[in-house]
């Protein structure tokens, strides 16, 4: 499953636009206030659509709000164009502003999804009366800025008894604009630590559990200074061993919670969604994420691309980013770029390059950002004045104040193999008479 084209007019700052995107990992990418927030708001408003019948009630979708509306548009509408099982599947949805007070307006064309879900629907309703779960469940997840890990106790009298575990479950909450879920992750390590002891003669070695060994395995290659995440009963916490020593989760960095969090919400829902598999983290799931690379480390921004697709095969990923070490790591038929041409209006487009590139090439072609500060490109370009004019002590002195600023970058390596050269025809010439 994995959305292949969202068509959007007049949603807040956009007028139109029309974005294609590809299986495995999508960038939107652009400065603040362009609209790349805006478009992961209507794919996850389109998508509740698709959530809400698999949890059994349509009525539960998310909808769009009059202040959704670009102002001085009556209306919005969006197109969603999905490949769900194989199959393309559309619907559309458009938002008129409710006028004197009246209800609000919305329509919407479903008939191609309902058709599409309708045997999973049944399937799903029948496993649910047998309690034998082995239905796989395409799942689809929001992820936004205010992302923050809230840790909490479980409560005292907590019983993992309470706790659902039935594929539909992985829906729950999955597309709702808030952080992550830190609870449930809890409770779900908890429950799988408790039914581990109880199946498996009181055991606690999680390779016995093929759902909760593919969790902590994902969060291991996302963060390998880490080893194992289990439940404690005794601080009704989750834990971790890093650098020899034991840490509650809520002692680590900034980053490493978020990463962490992250990762475990996404493998703990596809390993719900997908009881019968051996390696649940194989599932279908389209995952959206506003700024990837928040609290990231650029060593980590340069690896997170390879570790997703790797860790999670069948699952899209669309990201907002400002990120360039993320983007070379991206062909560019899978980015979009946010600008805004010469009337303020916002054009996506996608790059002829950006696979490969390092950070200051991304910087000064994608981004327009100067590669070099202006005091230092005229410092650079003053030393190529002089090393023409044949001035070479004055451009070797030169040489020796940029190193302190730019380091052997190719520029100075190849002015100071020109000196070099000069200095060597001089001595011959010099020689020969």
């Amino acid at each position: 499953m994995y959305v292949k084209h969202l068509s959007l007019k007049n949603m807040r700052g956009l007028e139109e636009v029309d974005l294609t995107f590809k299986p495995g990992v999508n960038l939107l990418v652009g400065p603040n206030s362009v609209g790349k927030s805006t478009v992961l708001e209507a794919l996850r408003v389109m998508l509740s659509a698709l959530t809400a019948r698999l949890e059994g009630d349509y009525r539960t979708a998310d909808k769009f709000k009059d202040r959704d509306i670009r102002i001085d548009a009556g209306h919005l509408s969006s197109e969603l164009l999905l490949n769900f099982q194989g199959q393309d599947v559309r619907w559309d949805v458009q938002r008129y502003l409710a006028s004197n007070k009246a209800e609000d307006t919305q329509t919407s064309d479903y008939g191609a999804l309902n058709q599409a879900i309708k045997p999973l629907e049944i399937a799903l309703f029948k496993q649910d009366v047998t309690k034998n779960y082995s239905i796989s469940l395409p799942i689809t997840l929001y992820y936004n800025v205010h992302r923050a890990v809230k840790h909490a106790d479980l409560a005292p009298d907590f019983s993992t008894r309470k706790v659902r575990l039935s594929p539909i479950s992985a829906l729950e909450n999955a597309l709702a604009p808030t952080g992550t879920d830190f609870e449930q992750i809890q409770k779900w390590f908890a429950y799988r630590s408790t039914w581990l002891k109880k199946s498996k003669n009181n055991t606690s070695d999680v390779s016995a559990d093929k759902h909760l060994s593919a969790v902590i395995a994902a969060i291991e290659s996302f963060l390998p200074v880490l080893n194992g995440v289990w439940y404690d009963e005794k601080t009704r916490k989750l834990h971790t061993r890093k650098s020899g020593h034991d840490f509650e989760l809520s002692e680590l960095s900034d980053g490493e919670q978020s990463l962490l969090a992250l990762v475990a919400d996404i493998s703990r829902r596809l390993a719900i969604a997908n009881p019968a598999l051996d390696n649940p983290l194989a599932g279908y799931a389209v995952v959206l994420v506003d700024e990837i690379d928040l609290h990231l480390h650029p060593a980590w921004q340069r690896q997170i691309v390879g570790l997703f697709e790797k860790t999670f095969p069948n699952t899209q990923f669309i990201f907002t980013t400002h990120s360039p070490q993320i983007l070379s790591h991206v062909k560019p038929d899978a980015i979009w770029l946010f600008q805004r041409n010469d009337k303020g209006e916002v054009e996506p487009y996608q790059p002829d390059t950006s696979f490969g590139m390092d950070s200051s090439s991304i910087l000064k072609l994608l981004f327009e950002v100067p590669e070099r500060e202006a005091s230092t490109d005229a410092q650079l370009q003053k030393l190529v004045k002089l090393v023409d004019s044949d001035e070479l002590e004055q451009a070797k002195k030169l040489i020796t104040v940029l190193k302190q600023t730019c380091g052997e970058i190719d520029l100075i390596q190849r002015m100071s193999a020109v000196i070099w050269r000069k200095e060597v025809l001089a001595g011959k010439d010099a020689t020969d008479s």
